[in-house]
C-alpha cells in the first residue's frame, strides 16, 4: 500500500489496513472509556495481520502518541510517593524485556505474546490477585517492587499487559478512582 507516495505496509493488503484502522479505533476508544487496555487487543489480534514484531512497534508507538493528551492529568493527579519504588523497578526492567524482545525470533514471540497476554487476561478476569489482596497489602514493600520489575519486563517484550498487571497491584494502594487513573497514566507513561 502507498500512502502519500510513501510504502507502507508493503506486504497487508488493503482490507487488512482496514481490519487494522478498525482495531485501533475500537482499542483506543477503550482507552478513552478506561484510561489503559488498547494495548493487549492491538498486539494479540494485530499480530493476526502484521508480523508480530511489527505488531509490536506500531502498538507501541500508536500507544505512546495517544499517551501524550493524558501526562497532564497523571503528574497532577497522580500518587507520586506511592508509586515511586514501582517506577525505579519498572523502567530498567522494561529495558531489559525491550532487549529480549530485540533478540527473540518472531516464533517465539508469538508464543510469548500469546501466553503472557492470555494470562494477564485471565489473572484479571478471575481476580487472581483480590484474592491475595490482604497479603499483598502486608507485604507491599516488597511484593511492589517485584511485580512492577516483571511487569517492566513483560511490557518491554510484549509491549502489552504490563501495565495491567501492575495496575492489579495499585488498586490496593490507591483507593481513589481519579487518583488511580492518573496515577496508571504516571507508571504507563
Amino acid at each position: 500500500m502507498i500512502i502519500f507516495g510513501i510504502p507502507v505496509f508493503t506486504d497487508v493488503s488493503t482490507l487488512d489496513v482496514a481490519l487494522l484502522v478498525g482495531l485501533y479505533f475500537l482499542s483506543f476508544a477503550v482507552k478513552g472509556m478506561f484510561g489503559l487496555g488498547a494495548m493487549p487487543p492491538l498486539v494479540i489480534f494485530g499480530a493476526w495481520i502484521l508480523e508480530p514484531h511489527h505488531a509490536v512497534v506500531l502498538a507501541v508507538v500508536s500507544n505512546v502518541f495517544s499517551q501524550l493528551q493524558f501526562i497532564p492529568e497523571g503528574v497532577r493527579n497522580g500518587d507520586w510517593r506511592s508509586i515511586r519504588g514501582l517506577i525505579l523497578a519498572y523502567l530498567p526492567a522494561t529495558v531489559l524485556g525491550v532487549w529480549i524482545f530485540g533478540w527473540l525470533e518472531t516464533a517465539w514471540l508469538t508464543v510469548i505474546l500469546g501466553v503472557t497476554l492470555i494470562a494477564v487476561i485471565v489473572a484479571e478476569g478471575f481476580a487472581l490477585f483480590q484474592r491475595f489482596e490482604a497479603t499483598i497489602q502486608r507485604r507491599a514493600a516488597v511484593l511492589g517492587p517485584i511485580l512492577a520489575a516483571v511487569s517492566g519486563v513483560l511490557a518491554g517484550i510484549a509491549g502489552a499487559g504490563g501495565v495491567i498487571m501492575v495496575s492489579t497491584y495499585i488498586k490496593f494502594i490507591v483507593k481513589d478512582p481519579k487518583v488511580f487513573r492518573a496515577t496508571i497514566i504516571l507508571i504507563a507513561t
